[in-house]
């Protein structure tokens, strides 16, 4: 399961589609603070978290989840339109597994990338 944090529904709605293509299941809110209040009773195997929000900015929300002890190693991805040198430094500082510039990779390599966090099933015992 991937958390997918993004107040643009357009977003949200591509990276439903790209997570599917990726073969695993996604869970799109539009905000910090819903993705707060999911975090709370489900863990997915990646967050996809955009930076620019109105209600509490996907840093804020990288650095809550470093704070709890039970999402310290949570991968989570920031997706931003912003190629900002300080944002780039913030997230690395805050933990965040990777950074990602919107429109900046093919669906083919953020399915790849995907793929490297997610944890696989491994297959039934014949």
């Amino acid at each position: 399961m991937i958390l997918i944090v993004d107040d643009d529904i357009d977003t949200r709605n591509l990276l439903l589609k790209i997570v599917a293509l990726a073969g695993t299941q996604g869970h799109a809110v539009s905000g910090g603070y819903a993705a707060l209040a999911w975090l709370e009773h489900q863990r997915p195997d990646l967050v996809i978290l955009d930076v620019d929000m109105p209600d509490l900015s996907g840093l804020d929300v990288l650095s809550r989840i470093r704070s709890h002890a039970l999402l310290l190693d949570l991968p989570v991805l920031i997706h931003t339109a912003s190629s900002c040198d300080a944002i780039k430094h913030r997230a690395k500082a805050l933990g965040a597994s990777a950074r990602l510039v919107k429109g900046s990779c093919s669906v083919h390599e953020l399915i790849a990338l995907i793929k490297s966090y997610v944890i696989w099933p491994a297959p039934a015992a014949a």
